[in-house]
């Protein structure tokens, strides 16, 4: 099985620098503990629908993280309308409702907005708020934005990174996605205040530039699992609807050609027993079914189930059943999944096709992480490869 050494604890690197970089979650409100220094708000999503009520309900958490930037710090916010969905038009079906991370500018602090420049200017924040704001994004009014986005060779993307209007330089990256341009973008920004005036900007984004096309990617994000004869077999932690829908996109990207069949564990059915807003399988549902049309076959597997007890009002079944425009099935063991795909590669292992397993699954030798690598050695045993 391929291995990701550039990240040799997981996703987990240690350095000998004096800053510290930690991927906060809002559920349970666990990220209002902190105090960042620079804060990166990549977008917001109604997730946790056991926690939070409704999607605003996750903006006023998000407001009050605002809240915890120190003073002199940073805000760096993708600030495109619809983040992702000005790259690729198709993904439509929250598009009305939701403007993501851009909503937070608009409540930098209690009972004040900021102040948003024109054109290509980053926003400022109020005094009140004592941080500043950079934003990034795909639209070329954000500070810092990427243009002339199009596949590579690599089976990435190069675009053309701009600040403030200007082109910068060209930027390459070996991980497919639209959803990767933009973690880039943030990279790009952060670093930048980091080491601002410390290094000419230039001279900095060219050794970005060095970085970012050596970076191969991080367990369980678009992992590569393996290749045998004509079969890719990856693995990915996407259980949002959003998330499924651009790591489907990224797989696209960088295998256009091939048949895409995507093995998915949906994760809980439900966590409250106490409100509707608890049944994040129940909630979610269509939104999943969307998402996963995009793919040519989808398996949907017995729900991965974790904080939860108490009646199951939606299964596996009833998400297989939803999805309209591409085949599906329920099957609900993963061994059974591993039977079937391995049976149905051999008939003809030459065939290019593309298997995406996708779900939150952690628990060893039960969960949906388990299926690539057993794939694919039930298909080297079968096929007599060593």
């Amino acid at each position: 099985m391929d291995s990701f050494l550039q990240f040799p604890g997981g996703n987990v690197i240690w350095g000998d620098g004096p800053h510290f970089v930690l991927e906060a979650d809002e559920y349970d409100g666990c990220f209002l503990g902190l105090s960042p220094y620079i804060a990166v708000v990549t977008n917001v999503e109604w997730e946790h629908v056991d926690f939070f009520q409704d999607e605003e309900a996750v903006k006023t958490f998000f407001r009050r993280f605002l809240k915890r930037i120190r003073g002199g710090g940073h805000l760096i916010i993708c600030g495109d309308k619809y983040a992702l969905l000005n790259y690729v038009r198709e993904f439509l079906w929250r598009g009305t409702d939701s403007v993501g991370a851009r909503s937070l500018l608009d409540y930098t602090s209690e009972g004040s907005k900021p102040e948003h420049a024109s054109g290509t200017m980053s926003v400022t924040s109020s005094d009140v708020d004592g941080y500043n704001i950079i934003t990034y994004g795909i639209s070329s009014t954000n500070e810092w934005h990427a243009s002339s986005i199009c596949p590579n060779s690599k089976g990435g993307t190069d675009y053309v990174l701009y600040h403030k209007g200007q082109p910068l330089a060209n930027i390459s990256l070996q991980i497919p996605g639209a959803h990767n341009v933009l973690n880039s973008l943030a990279v790009i920004a952060t670093v930048t205040v980091l080491l601002q005036g410390r290094r000419q900007v230039h001279e900095l984004i060219n050794s970005l530039k060095l970085h970012l096309l050596d970076f191969i990617g991080l367990s369980r994000r678009f992992e590569r699992i393996g290749k045998i004869h004509g079969c890719d077999i990856y693995d990915d932690y996407a259980h949002h609807p959003t998330e499924v829908y651009f790591v489907l996109q990224a797989a696209r990207h960088r295998f256009p050609s091939m048949r895409l069949v995507v093995v998915f564990q949906p994760h809980t059915y439900r966590h409250s027993l106490k409100t509707i807003h608890g049944f994040r399988l129940a909630a979610l549902k269509d939104d999943f079914a969307v998402a996963l049309s995009h793919a040519d076959h989808v398996v949907v597997t017995a729900v991965y189930s974790v904080r939860e007890a108490g009646p199951r009002n939606v299964c596996g079944k009833d998400l297989a059943t939803s999805i309209i425009s591409s085949t599906s099935e329920y099957i609900p063991s993963l061994d059974d999944v591993v039977d079937k795909l391995a049976l149905e590669i051999c008939k003809d292992p030459l065939r290019e096709i593309v298997i995406l397993t996708l779900g939150a699954g952690e628990v060893i030798d039960r969960d949906v992480n388990t299926v690539g690598p057993k794939l694919l050695h039930e298909l080297q045993k079968r096929l007599c490869i060593a």
